[in-house]
């Protein structure tokens, strides 16, 4: 009996439909090698059967084979769900880590195979891998979304027993990622520049809300930057205003600016708030310079764009995650001057770019040590037919004027009206 077969074996993947058992097991080791879900998770059993589930096709064979998993075989999938944390051994591992390195050099390579091989139109019975881990992350982005309330789907159950059983999954940090955040960030970063897929964004953000220290772990890791600064300015060199019936599908530019965005708004929001309940600690806001540089230098990649002119509504949002970037910066490493490509988002000539910008100002002018702003003296440094901008002296504060200099309201971007 050849290695693989042991493994199967072992894991009681023989019976029926042994090349879909074995293409699950495949799809179980992406999710225990990149994710770490600790052993006998439901999030990993339910994410497996789901995503099996809605990609099949809805034929009979499918219908039985599911049937098989989740009924007269339970024991197929509560094996996949032990395997995750179960130790095993050096030839293991080295064919896991054969079976991944494939998959990383020609991602058409499936996963996941339909039952019919022979079929003609086996093109449309393959699932890529990065569809695949997109598709997956998906499904685990609507369990967070949907409150973490999920069961044990594995194995026969009755609609009372179903009930008694599902139960709410711990949304803390430990539960999420047993091996750490730091370990968690890695994952996605490597996934992410594996696949390209912005599901993977789309869920860092989502769980960002629930564990507010993979905030500080993703300021901290080099290649999650890397990777990010690398498919925006792929992203922002291809941006299309989309059309009604193009263009927006999850993996369009329009979309992909999109996803980083929310991205950058959720992360700075969050790191701010991570910041905010460890006020003691200072190499917490170490990491300030280094996200506000980075915003800045994502403000220069949509500038040097093509596409610059569509581009103003997304260089909004990151200019006012900027402004807010700005707080979390010890003073003696704040600054000393507003960076020009942030000062060209001044004299844009509406309301909402006024909000951004004053938020801007409003976090360098903290500078100053000044908390009160002097309306008396005012002096004026640009003005249009829609507003003026009218610029403080005394503390240095950039405030929307109609007629006389007169405070706004601080309002945060990225928290109410652009989210």
């Amino acid at each position: 009996m050849s290695l693989e077969e042991e493994n199967f074996a072992a894991l009681g993947l023989t019976g029926p439909f042994p090349e879909l058992r074995m293409k699950l097991w495949g799809v179980t080791q992406i999710l225990s090698t990149f994710l770490r879900l600790p052993e006998h998770s439901p999030l990993c059993a339910a994410s497996v059967v789901k995503t099996i589930t809605h990609l099949l096709p809805d034929d009979k064979d499918t219908k039985l084979c599911i049937r098989i998993l989740r009924t007269e075989h339970r024991a197929c999938l509560d094996g996949l769900v032990h395997f995750v944390t179960t130790p095993r051994t050096d030839e293991q591992l080295q064919y896991l880590e054969t079976r991944l390195n494939e998959c990383r050099c020609d991602l058409t390579i499936p996963l996941l195979q339909l039952i019919h091989d022979s079929d003609n139109h086996l093109e449309d019975q393959l699932l890529s891998f990065n569809g695949l881990v997109s598709s997956i992350f998906e499904t685990l982005g609507n369990v967070v979304l949907n409150g973490l309330k999920i069961g044990h789907i594995s194995g026969a159950m009755s609609a009372s027993d179903s009930d008694s059983t599902t139960k709410k999954w711990p949304a803390t940090t430990a539960a999420l990622f047993p091996a750490g955040p730091e370990a968690a960030v890695l994952a996605f970063a490597k996934l992410f520049k594996l696949t390209k897929s912005l599901a993977i964004l789309d869920f860092t953000r989502i769980i960002l809300r629930h564990s507010p220290s993979l905030a500080l772990q993703i300021s901290d890791c080099t290649l999650f930057w890397e990777v990010v600064t690398e498919e925006l300015e792929v992203a922002v060199d291809n941006y299309r205003v989309p059309d009604d019936d193009q263009g927006r599908h999850a993996q369009s530019p329009h979309q992909a600016v999109r996803a980083f965005a929310m991205f950058l708004q959720e992360f700075v929001a969050t790191f701010i708030g991570a910041i905010g309940q460890n006020t003691a600690s200072s190499s917490l806001r170490s990491f300030g310079r280094k996200i506000y540089d980075f915003l800045v230098r994502v403000l220069l990649v949509a500038r040097s764009s093509p596409n610059q002119a569509k581009l103003e509504t997304f260089c909004l949002f990151v200019a006012g995650a900027a402004g807010a970037a700005v707080k979390a910066i010890p003073h003696d490493q704040r600054p000393r001057r507003i960076h020009p490509v942030i000062v060209l988002y001044g004299n844009l000539g509406n309301q909402p770019r006024a909000w951004a910008f004053t938020e801007v100002f409003g976090a360098i002018s903290r500078i100053t040590a000044v908390v009160k702003c002097c309306s008396a003296i005012c002096t004026e440094t640009s003005e249009s037919s829609a507003q003026r901008l009218r610029y403080c002296a005394r503390c240095k504060f950039m405030r929307y004027c109609s007629n006389s200099c007169q405070k706004t309201a601080w309002r945060s971007v990225f928290l109410s009206r652009y989210s």
